[in-house]
């Protein structure tokens, strides 16, 4: 579709380190499917990334939302073998 976003945001873990790893969830909960969450407003990416710190589950460091190219990530998932979903703002 034409109104897709160009750059969108990510959960990034260490980024610009060599520990450098992205945040995905299991979709659905309990199978082996990784999904990325990418947000389309920076706001909802904030949100989401203190849930997860606060829920303490995710030991890989500070989650930080990281603006990227909606091309790059997708190029990124692909090398991956990851599905994505992009994440529309909460109104």
């Amino acid at each position: 579709s034409g109104n897709r976003p160009d750059v969108v945001h990510i959960i990034m873990y260490n980024p610009s380190t060599p520990q450098e790893g992205i945040h995905t969830v299991q979709y659905p909960r309990g199978s082996e499917n990784e999904l990325l969450l990418a947000f389309e407003s920076l706001d909802d990416c904030v949100t989401f990334a203190r849930t997860i710190r606060d829920d303490g589950t995710v030991m890989d460091g500070e989650p930080v939302p990281t603006p990227t190219s909606m091309v790059q990530i997708e190029r990124a998932c692909q090398g991956m073998g990851l599905a994505m979903a992009i994440v529309p703002p909460v109104s």
